[in-house]
């Protein structure tokens, strides 16, 4: 399967500036997420050559204090996928994680809008201690041969020709710029997703 790209480039826009030019450009708001907190638990986390994807997938997030991921690090009885769970089970599961040597590796707070036109997605992220964030994955670039830098820079001058103005050239790397306090880079935050490793 040919490699996918999705960059997430800080803007200089304000929300509602971002908003107002994915809107005169035909993209359509499919949803807005309710402020969100990750809690993500680790341990003996390796983040050298792997991307936010994978990093993300390397540890159990406990998203909004009712839904877990990636459970299934702590044994076998817990489900793969996502997991529901009220307050209660979800403090005892997060006890558990920490008796089992995980530590709180990343806590963070973001606000997420999704817009969409054709088969191209931005997903903007107002995200504590970064600020806007837009993640943009154009499906129409896909299976036409282009490697990943140059789907990275089709998605950069697809940023720039709708209007945004970047506050980098390249993408930010969400996980590792909170787990060091200092911007840190990326031209393709997903690497593989779970379905491309099967």
């Amino acid at each position: 399967m040919a490699i996918e790209v999705e960059a997430g480039f800080k803007v200089k826009e304000s929300k509602e500036e971002a908003e107002k030019i994915l809107l005169d450009n035909g993209f359509i708001n499919t949803f807005k997420t309710a402020h969100t907190r990750d809690v993500y638990f680790g341990k003996d986390i390796e983040i050298e050559g792997k991307s936010e994807e994978e990093i993300k997938r390397s540890m159990v997030r406990l998203r909004g204090f009712e839904t877990f991921e990636n459970l299934q690090l702590l044994g076998e009885k817990y489900p793969e996928g996502k997991y529901k769970a009220d307050f209660k089970t979800a403090l005892d599961i997060c006890n558990k994680l920490l008796a089992n040597g995980f530590e709180v590796i990343i806590d963070t707070e973001k606000t997420d809008w999704v817009y969409k036109k054709g088969r191209c997605w931005h997903q903007l992220q107002e995200i504590k201690n970064i600020g806007l964030v837009d993640y943009v994955y154009n499906e129409e670039i896909f299976d036409k041969g282009y490697s990943e830098q140059q789907q990275f820079d089709l998605l950069h001058q697809q940023m720039t020709d709708l209007g945004f103005h970047l506050e980098y050239d390249l993408g930010i790397d969400k996980l590792r710029t909170l787990l060091s306090s200092q911007i840190q880079f990326s031209t393709n935050q997903i690497g593989k997703y779970n379905y491309q490793e099967k």
